[in-house]
């Protein structure tokens, strides 16, 4: 029953998630396995944000942004929900020297479309123990 495989990695299971908890105070810990990164980290949401996107989950990726946004959002949501085989390739999100401002770079492309670097600059916040996007703007 000791050297048991499942016994073992239940051990190891019960050992870490104390360790979570030990090292961060309960409450975050246990946000944090709820929600994810989104919570800790501004970049994070970005790519949380173009997921939603690839995924045409836009109620979702709405959720995530805020009134000034909205604009931006709705027409990268156009373009997604027009062409069904539309996907994202890669997205690269680099800081600024601006706090919680970040260059977007997106691959998107699908098997019979050609492939496109679009590139934003996209501002986040903290907002109700949440980041979400304030800006989306296009670079051209």
């Amino acid at each position: 029953m000791l050297f048991n495989r499942h016994f073992i990695t239940f051990v190891f299971c019960i050992l870490f998630v104390g360790i979570i908890v030990w090292w961060q105070k309960p409450d975050i810990a246990v946000m944090a396995m709820a929600n994810g990164d989104d919570t800790v980290y501004s970049d994070a949401v970005i790519k949380n944000y173009w997921e939603r996107l690839d995924y045409r989950q836009i109620n979702l990726a709405e959720a995530i942004t805020a009134d000034t946004a909205i604009e931006t959002h709705q027409a990268l949501a156009a373009m997604f929900e027009q062409n069904p085989f539309l996907s994202v390739q890669d997205c690269d999100v680099d800081k600024t020297g601006l706090p919680d401002t970040y260059i977007v770079t997106v691959k998107l492309g699908s098997s019979i479309d050609e492939k496109q670097t679009l590139s934003f600059q996209m501002q986040t916040m903290m907002f109700n123990n949440q980041w979400i996007i304030t800006s989306i703007e296009p670079i051209k």
